[in-house]
């Protein structure tokens, strides 16, 4: 499953985030990944996009969310 956000329009348009979560085997549990433009970053887009992967996940039957954080991205963590 992959969400996308986007501002402007038509030839202006860009993206701001992308996310996907895939299903790990057994289907209980699903990796995601996501990216936040780096001029849109710390504005809580990144926290919006999760909770958007969380909550289609738990309409799927997903009960447990991973992800891989570079130790670098101490913001992140």
């Amino acid at each position: 499953m992959a969400f996308a956000a986007t501002l402007g329009e038509e030839a202006g348009e860009r993206f701001v985030t992308i996310g996907r979560w895939h299903v790990s085997a057994g289907g209980e549990a699903a990796e995601i990944a996501f990216t936040v433009e780096d001029i849109y970053q710390h504005q809580g887009i990144g926290t919006a996009m999760v909770k958007c992967l969380a909550e289609a996940a738990k309409g799927y039957g997903i009960k447990r969310l991973t992800a891989s954080v570079l130790l670098e991205n101490s913001l992140m963590l």
